[in-house]
């Protein structure tokens, strides 16, 4: 389930009737994770030398809508009537892919591993929930919920964008969601001493996706360090641009930059087929 921008701390959307009352909760979450995005967006500018709010300014949504969509997922366990078909190592929870804005924001709750990340080598490599595990970290207080109540920490995915705008140096990762493999259940139930099978679990994840304001132009980030990159890899570097079609060569000479809008438009339309034209 997807939900869109709030306006004036309202739903711009028919909300189910299940979420009606909890509106306020809604916006506030909202809010806050773009919040957390700005950060995560001031610190990257800080490292690629630039000024501080160069992306935060092209993600302000006083200056127009964007693609920031909160989404509700839930995959069905393995034993759910909805999986009664499912291959082990064949078939998996959602495909190889990867998200298409900024940063993506996961929310993730104890017990319910399943997330693999495409590496460098070619292969998938489980994310644990929780990468701390010695008791030294690894999740955070969560206010209200009483003493000692943890959840895990958010994992921070770079999206398509931030990747095409910075000629790949800031890499999109390829992931997936599968049934947890025997080996990472065992592992898991050690970890939060679970009396109950990760595999018989469903799994419920929220995931907050950031765009830039729709009609951001995506020139080229002006870092050194993206200037060689691009300098570096040039061939890698056009050829991530013409994936999404002819006018991804923007920046260059003649040629009018790409919006953000037009790269989501792109990507929509790449991943479920028709033209740019319908998703703008």
């Amino acid at each position: 389930m997807n939900i869109h921008e709030f306006k004036e701390n309202k739903a711009q959307q028919e909300l189910p009737k299940s979420l009606v009352p909890h509106e306020a909760e809604l916006a506030r979450f909202i809010d806050l994770c773009r919040k957390t995005c700005n950060r995560i967006l001031t610190l990257l500018a800080i490292g690629l030398d630039i000024p501080e709010n160069w992306f935060t300014s092209r993600h302000d949504p006083v200056l127009g809508p964007s693609g920031c969509t909160l989404r509700f997922l839930y995959y069905p366990s393995i034993d759910s009537p909805a999986s009664s078909t499912f291959k082990h190592g064949i078939d998996v929870r959602a495909g190889a892919h990867s998200d298409y804005g900024s940063i993506t924001l996961l929310f993730q709750r104890d017990g319910q591993p399943g997330l693999e990340i495409l590496t460098s080598t070619g292969e998938w490599a489980p994310v644990p929930v929780r990468p701390i595990t010695d008791g030294g970290g690894g999740g955070a207080t969560a206010a209200g919920s009483g003493k000692g109540a943890i959840f895990p920490p958010i994992l921070i995915n770079i999206g398509d964008l931030l990747s095409y705008w910075t000629a790949g140096l800031l890499k999109s990762t390829v992931h997936r969601v599968v049934f947890p493999q025997e080996d990472q259940q065992q592992q898991q139930q050690q970890q939060q001493q679970q009396d109950r099978s990760d595999r018989s679990r469903d799994r419920y994840s929220i995931a907050y996706f950031c765009h830039p304001v729709d009609h951001t132009e995506l020139v080229p980030v002006p870092s050194q360090l993206v200037e060689e990159r691009i300098k570096q890899n040039t061939i890698a570097a056009i050829g991530q641009r013409q994936r999404l079609g002819k006018s991804d060569d923007a920046g260059d000479a003649g040629e009018a930059p790409l919006t953000a809008r037009e790269h989501l438009a792109g990507r929509l339309a790449a991943t479920y087929g028709g033209s740019k034209e319908e998703y703008q």
